[in-house]
């Protein structure tokens, strides 16, 4: 099976085209088009695992340099060209072999030579993208731009004084980063056809702008980002200055309008989770209070870091209590889908802050949210959330596919517990949750396509059933 594939020509004959591909026999396979249809002629061996990506370019003497990346963590340099040498009549070649000397293969009347230019030693995981540079205009370097799921991104170039490969630029992370955070690296990178910027897409479904400000100094700029799964809830803060949305690609994430532009980015990350989420919901009596859940089977409370909000008032403008204490960043511990405190202060530096909408790097690392609090009690899937106007309960439901499921819970925003027995009516699962805007009523509808319209009783402080009424004929969602 092929991965990896990419089309050039002989040197000197611009017409013939040369197929090259690799794949999960760790060879790179080289055809030539005769009589329309390609002949295999050769075949490279060197790697020690698969082979990831291929991309070949003419230079200036008319041959042909091919970069191969493998996820043996190289990346090799090949070079076809004219050879000036005639073949021997009664020498066989062996389309396997591997000599720095070179391969030959023959086209009609002339004779070619592949060899081992390099080997690029650098990366510390699988290589997964090699580009060349454009060639803007004859002065312009070469350059080969490696992308790898170490977290880099390596300009490779012979060096000034001689034809050895060194490194002249490394961008991207360089370790300190474990767990799901530590999942980013590069799929693949490539520049721009002027040269000026480099486009990478990494693990988490992200985009990665980099741009040439001098030589060899290149900057990170912000991108495009979202979710890159199906949005499963959205909700608005309290204040309207912000919402959350949820999503089946494990993350919930915090979308705010850019004071300067008036435009909409993401601006926090607040969980990076294991499992698909499914619903999130804020409480509105507590200040940058968020409560989310999924297919873990746990409610999970999160309270806005000081980092965070300093970032949003700097950035969008939006006030927080800053007489409450908070803790001022988030990590993700080892083997754990818990985001922990790691200190506790409210005051944020300069240096802190950002001074444009986050990259990807600071909302994987810098925008997590401190779990303060997990709820247990349902034995499925959580499907829906919502919380009163008030902020004191906060309701919830599970999948079920069995009537004694197919509850309603109420749980007390100050005590962390069940403010009453869990409440039976659905057969099915209830698929959605919403108070009035007294609180006085709650309403749930399922895919039994019934409604239930629940009232608060003055005198227990609970809701009962009120109203039951199949709704529909379909599924209530």
């Amino acid at each position: 099976m092929m991965e990896a594939i990419a089309l050039t020509h002989l040197p000197s004959s611009p017409t013939v085209p040369v197929l090259v591909m690799g794949g999960v026999d760790s060879h790179i396979h080289v055809y030539v088009h005769e009589n329309e249809a390609f002949v295999k002629r050769c075949a490279l061996r060197g790697h020690e695992n698969w082979i990831r990506s291929i991309a070949p370019v003419v230079i200036d003497d008319g041959s042909i340099l091919i970069a191969s990346a493998s996820q043996d963590h190289r990346v090799r340099v090949w070079r076809l060209r004219q050879s000036l040498e005639k073949k021997k009549d009664n020498l066989e070649y062996d389309i396997y072999s591997l000599t720095r000397s070179a391969q030959r293969l023959q086209h009609e009347s002339l004779d070619y030579t592949i060899e081992l230019e390099t080997i690029l030693i650098g990366h510390e995981d699988w290589v997964h993208g090699v580009c060349w540079h454009p060639r803007v205009d004859s002065s312009q370097p070469l350059r080969l731009l490696t992308s790898s799921m170490d977290r880099s991104m390596v300009i490779w170039g012979p060096s000034e004084d001689s034809t050895i490969w060194e490194e002249q630029v490394r961008m991207g992370q360089f370790g300190g980063l474990h767990g799901m955070t530590g999942q980013m690296g590069y799929f693949g990178a490539y520049f721009t056809p002027s040269g000026h910027d480099i486009i990478a897409h990494g693990y988490h479904g992200s985009f990665h702008l980099w741009h040439k400000e001098k030589a060899s100094h290149w900057v990170p700029l912000p991108t495009i980002s979202g979710h890159f799964a199906a949005i499963t809830d959205a909700v608005w803060s309290p204040s309207s200055d912000y919402f959350m949305t949820t999503s089946t690609d494990q993350t919930t994430r915090l979308w705010a309008r850019l004071s300067s532009t008036n435009e909409w980015h993401e601006m926090g990350r607040p969980q990076i989770h294991g499992y698909d989420m499914k619903c999130v919901s804020f409480i509105p009596s507590q200040d940058h209070r968020l409560v989310s859940a999924g297919d873990e089977k746990v409610i999970r409370v999160f309270d806005a870091p000081s980092l965070v909000l300093s970032n949003l008032k700097k950035l969008s403008s939006i006030d927080y209590d800053t007489s409450q204490p908070r803790a001022s960043v988030a990590v993700i511990e080892p083997k754990s889908l818990s985001n922990k405190a790691v200190s506790q202060s409210n005051d944020a530096t300069d240096d802190d802050l950002w001074s444009a909408p986050p990259l990807e790097e600071q909302l994987l690392t810098h925008s997590l949210w401190p779990e303060i609090q997990k709820l247990y009690g349902h034995p499925n899937e959580l499907i829906s959330l919502t919380c009163n106007h008030s902020g004191t309960l906060l309701a919830s439901a599970c999948k079920a596919k069995k009537e004694q499921f197919a509850h309603v819970r109420l749980w007390s925003t100050s005590s962390w517990s069940e403010h009453q027995p869990a409440i039976p009516g659905h057969k099915n699962t209830v698929t959605r949750l919403c108070f009035s805007p007294d609180d006085r009523l709650l309403i749930s509808v399922s895919r039994d396509r019934s409604i239930i319209v629940y009232l608060l009783s003055d005198s227990t402080g609970q809701y009962l059933p009120a109203f039951r009424q199949p709704a529909h004929d379909r599924i209530i969602w």
